[in-house]
Order: C-alpha cells, then structure tokens, then sequence
C-alpha cells in the first residue's frame, strides 16, 4: 500500500510529473483528432466511391467499349447473387451554352436512371429531382424535352460554410454536347467536314456526389442519347461498363469472382466477337477506384507512422523527467531499502508513477479531443463567421462536414499506446533507481 500512496505524492508534490501529464494529454489530444478526422475522410471517401460505382463493375478502358453487353445481363440477372445491373457509356465530349462559342471538355455519362439507381446511389446525389430518380433527365420546365444534369461545380459554388447554394427553380440552360463518334474498330464513324455528332440538351439537374472528379467534370444523359452520339447505337449496340449490386448477404470479392468466370465463359462463347471482348476487365469496386482511394490511404499511413515518431519522442520526455526524478529521490531511495524494501518494489513505484502519469495524460488528453471532435463543425462555423478561416479546405477534399465520429477500437489503441510509452520511458531510470545501494546513499557525504 505505501508503495502506491508514495507515487501519488510523487506525483502531485513533484512539477516535473505535472509537466509529464501536460506532454502526454497534449500529444494524446492531437492523435485523437487528427487520427479521427483522417480515419472518418477515409473511411467517407470510400463509401462515397463505393456508392457512385456498386459492388462490381465489368468495364473496359477503350473508347469504343464492347458489344453484346444485354445477353451478358441477362446472364447476370439469373445469377443469385445479382441483386440490380446497369449498362453505363463513358466517353469524352464538348459543351457549350448554345448562345455561347466558349466549349468545356466534360466526361458524358449514359445512363438508364432507372436501373442505375438500383445499383448505386446516384439518386441521392440529385437535387431537384432527389426521390424521383426516374425523371432526372425530365427538366422541370418542359418534361418532353431531353434533360441533361451536371456536375454540382459546373453550375454552382460552395459558399463560405461549403454548402451550395441553389435556386427554388432549376435554371433554363440550353446545352450543345457533342461527341467524336468512333466505329468497333477505333476509326471515325463520320468522314468530311462533319466529323462530331452534336444533340441540343435542357439542363434538369445537377449531381453532387461528394468526389471532387465527377462533381467537377461530369455531365450525365439517357443511354440511348449517348449511344447515338457516340454512334454506339449500331451496328451492334455497345457500352463501356456494366455496373453491378450484389445481394446483401453476398460477399463482394467471392461475387466478384464469380461474374468473371461468368465473363470468360461469356467471351469463350462468342468468340467471333474477341476482339473487342477480350480488353474488357471485372473488378470490385475497391480494385476498380484503387487510384482515387490509394493516394488518401498512403496520407493515412504517413500520418500514423509520423505519430509513432511523435511518440517515441514521448518516451524520451519521460525518460529525462524519470532520470530527474530519481536523482533528486536518492534518499527516499535509501531509506526504503534500510526498512526492507527489495529492487522490485523500489522500482514498482517509480513504474506506478509513470502509469499513472501516462493513464491521467491519456485521460485528459482524450477528454480534450473528444470535446473537441463533438464541436469542430460548430468551431468552424464560428471562426468562419467571426474572422472567415475554415478549418478545413473544401477544395482539396470535397465533404461538407468535418468527419468527427469517433472509433471506440481507435481510442483504446491510442490511450493504451500512451501508457505503455510512459512505461517504456520509465523503465531504464526504475531499474537505475533499484540497483542504488543504501550505504553508498545514506553516506554523510551523500545526504
């Protein structure tokens, strides 16, 4: 018992234990919400690619794309594991107000609205038409006119609190898109002077995803809009990807699997068509957007690792503080060992002493940070209003709120770390302080 009653005078008479606590709270504060704001854009980052394409995607990087796409749906479709399909075109195009001379390079969607809502969750992206996913290409003003939605940062501007503003009526924009139509074979389907195939489109909607990609550079139209102006429509119809959602209870990388057997038997099947078969890739969604999550998972990582060095440097604060401790309690020191204490008491209390100074630190710096993630959105409300500087850039990554949940797994990771370092700290001054000798202590010389 003397033993844990001498720690804590240790502790709350010696500033130098204070000064320990200060250093772990502070270093334990900034892990908690650095560490917690990089896991929660993570994490949203990959929901939010996971929600954009579906559980698996057969595509291929070819601008032409690949022919008999609906006899492989309706293989897809009898497989048990299928739960939705969608047949998508991606291809590069111009678009201009049709008052305007000015064209902007975009990337055109085609689209079924309809069935590419059943696999992701492109509806919710919508704004005028959110809930109605089967209208978004209907434009509010005149339904019988062919719509066109765009990217939310082609048409509108995040405000100083990152949200977009939006009229209560969809604007009336008259759009040119045109498209560099390609045969199966890779050559331009139109000769002469008239090279392009252009459709006028009424804007209906914009679309914010969350990625700063398609947000950014993405227009979308029906499939059959987009088939005939990439002249995708004929001879034969082709797309570029299919987009696929598995059933709940499935696993993602065994259904996976499974469609690119159903693939390679589908290709050995018709042969005749292997040539434009044969580039085509089936991938999960994590293989599939594994260049846009990659670069954010490595930050992660960087990060992590630059706060293992943050806490190696915690444990040599300990250290110092630990060795000073001990110099000046040679004489405790002594007169413990002359009643009877052995080497490992001596050093249980000085080990007790860095526990507890790592548990109070961990617990007040947690404290702080946790504090400090429930009301980082409300902070920046303020200092934006107050003085106009965000905590977070809108422009590097597009979220709307500071990512602030907390995980439990994470906490106890960091709060464990920040004891076992102030143990590790601890250790080598505890074991110098119980090889001391009592007689060479207690010499007159000494005290």
């Amino acid at each position: 018992m003397y033993k844990f009653k001498l720690a804590i005078r240790y502790i709350l008479k010696r500033p130098a234990s204070w000064l320990a606590i200060a250093a772990v709270a502070l270093c334990v504060f900034m892990v908690v919400v650095v560490m917690t704001v990089l896991s929660g854009l993570v994490t949203e980052f990959r929901n939010k690619n996971h929600s954009f394409t579906g559980d698996c995607i057969v595509h291929t990087k070819s601008l032409v794309g690949f022919p008999l796409y609906e006899q492989f749906i309706t293989l897809l479709e009898k497989d048990t594991s299928v739960a939705a399909t969608s047949p998508v075109i991606t291809n590069w195009a111009l678009m201009s107000l049709t008052r305007s001379d000015q064209n902007m390079a975009v990337e055109i969607m085609g689209i079924d609205p309809n069935r590419h809502c059943n696999v992701t969750s492109w509806g919710n992206s919508l704004f005028y038409h959110k809930g109605n996913c089967r209208d978004a290409f209907k434009p509010l003003r005149d339904p019988n006119r062919p719509g066109l939605v765009i990217g939310i940062e082609r048409v509108s501007r995040r405000d100083m609190f990152g949200a977009y503003p939006h009229d209560p009526v969809p604007p009336d924009y008259e759009l040119a898109v045109s498209c560099f139509p390609l045969t199966a074979k890779g050559t331009l389907a139109k000769m002469g002077t008239d090279l392009v195939n252009t459709k006028v489109f009424y804007f209906s909607d914009d679309s914010h995803t969350g990625l700063a990609g398609p947000d950014t550079g993405n227009i979308y139209a029906s499939l059959d809009d987009v088939q005939m102006l990439c002249s995708m429509n004929a001879p034969q119809k082709r797309v570029s990807a299919i987009y696929i959602r598995f059933k709940n209870s499935v696993n993602i990388n065994d259904a996976t699997a499974n469609v690119r057997k159903l693939w390679n038997n589908f290709t050995a099947q018709n042969s005749a068509q292997s040539e434009l078969l044969k580039n085509v890739l089936v991938q999960s969604w994590k293989d599939y957007s594994r260049e846009e999550i990659a670069p954010l998972e490595k930050e992660q990582v960087m990060i992590t690792v630059l706060f293992c060095m943050v806490g190696i440097i915690t444990i040599f604060i300990i250290f110092v503080i630990f060795s000073m401790l001990v110099g000046s309690k040679t004489k405790d020191i002594g007169i413990l060992k002359s009643f009877g204490a052995s080497d490992i008491d001596i050093a249980y209390v000085f080990l007790t002493v860095s526990t507890l100074i790592g548990a109070l630190g961990s617990a007040i710096g947690a404290s702080a940070g946790i504090f400090f993630l429930r009301n980082i959105n409300r902070i920046e409300h303020y200092t934006m209003e107050r003085f106009g500087l965000a905590l977070w850039d809108r422009s590097m990554y597009s979220i709307e709120a500071i990512p602030n949940q907390l995980n439990a797994l994470v906490l106890s990771i960091i709060i464990a770390s920040a004891i076992l370092a102030c143990v590790a700290g601890a250790l080598l001054p505890a074991m110098r302080a119980s090889n001391k000798r009592p007689v060479e202590i207690l010499q007159v010389t000494q005290i």
